[in-house]
């Protein structure tokens, strides 16, 4: 089979548009979403969610989602990881829409959120999740 240097640069240059389009996506939600890998550690977010969470979108990148969320009930208590949405989630693959619990921003002011945990699939198997919410 030869080597077709055009079809090679036109499958590039694809790739690179659909980045661009999945980068406006993101940029114009209208909810903070943040993706994570298997582990729970931040691979992608929005513009929406550092705002929310009263962060800088750099700062978001590598970290445990879990920690940056710090999830609360209503009452203000703190939920333990292994009993977290995230981390259901991520074990049995089901998503989950949630109502009523708090988050905390960076400057540890709680803000009532709503959102959706939804698993990412890859090769037969949970490879993560993307997490979507907002300020209610």
């Amino acid at each position: 089979m030869a080597f077709d240097v055009t079809e090679r640069k036109q499958a590039e240059q694809r790739i690179a548009e659909l980045a661009e389009q999945n980068a406006r996506i993101l940029d114009s939600a209208g909810e903070g979403i943040i993706g994570s890998d298997r582990e729970g550690y931040i691979t992608f977010t929005n513009p929406i969610a550092a705002t929310l969470l009263a962060a800088e979108i750099d700062s978001l990148f590598g970290r445990d989602l879990w920690t940056v969320l710090r999830p609360h009930s209503t009452e203000g208590v703190p939920l333990p990881v292994k009993e977290g949405f995230i981390q259901k989630t991520l074990d049995d693959g089901q998503t989950r829409v949630v109502q009523d619990h708090l988050f905390l921003r960076r400057n540890d002011t709680p803000f009532p959120a709503e959102f959706t945990i939804s698993p990412t699939f890859h090769e037969g198997g949970v490879s993560g999740a993307v997490f979507t919410f907002r300020d209610i």
